[in-house]
């Protein structure tokens, strides 16, 4: 495989990697008292941090 192929294959796949991860996340709750909380929010902070910003 290319160079120039993998450079817009992998971001593709990792946005992909990330979606499901996030949408898995979303069932997974922690229960506090009165409401509870899903794990959807540290996945999409996980997500910002391990994605690496190529401006």
């Amino acid at each position: 495989m290319s160079t120039k192929a993998h450079s817009y294959l992998r971001p593709l796949v990792l946005t992909g990697v990330f979606a499901a991860l996030t949408a898995v996340c979303g069932f997974l709750k922690i229960p506090l008292g009165f409401m509870s909380i899903t794990l959807q929010t540290m996945m999409a902070a996980l997500a910002g941090i391990l994605s690496k910003n190529r401006s």
